[in-house]
């Protein structure tokens, strides 16, 4: 997993993922689930950042034309 605001919006490819960065440890068989379905995994945990902060870099992600969410 990549830290979704340690990320540049250029570097994203193909079909992304954001998920809390907890997923893992508390739900595995999830993040598996997850891991088939894109290799571009994020993460992200909103109790340390703040929502405009990850919308500001979701937002530039998508205007780059080069990811599906």
């Amino acid at each position: 997993m990549k830290e979704l605001l340690k990320s540049n919006i250029y570097d994203v490819t193909e079909t992304i993922a954001i998920v809390g960065s907890c997923l893992k440890n508390m739900q595995p068989l999830g993040f598996e689930k997850i891991k088939e379905l894109s290799p571009n995994i994020y993460e992200l945990c909103l109790e340390e950042t703040h929502i405009n902060m990850a919308i500001t870099k979701i937002s530039g992600m998508i205007r780059t034309g080069k990811s599906k969410i």
